[in-house]
């Protein structure tokens, strides 16, 4: 397995945007339906805009299963 390495700034935004304001609940809650994981899979699409911008196909190849966590 090759190591990769990922920019944290978009992870780091993204956690203290949520602490301080819980915005990604206020704005889906209740979007996702029973998908458990709807959250944080718009913070994966989120943290991709901040940092690469890759296509949505590339996002596994892009990033560590780590930072989707």
């Amino acid at each position: 397995m090759k190591n990769k390495t990922f920019p944290l700034g978009g992870i780091v935004i993204i956690d203290k945007v949520e602490k301080e304001f819980g915005l990604f609940p206020k704005i889906f809650d209740g979007i996702g339906g029973n998908m458990k994981d709807f959250i944080p899979l718009v913070k994966v699409h989120v943290n991709n805009r901040l940092t690469h911008s890759v296509a949505t196909h590339q996002i596994l190849k892009t990033y560590p299963i780590e930072a989707m966590n």
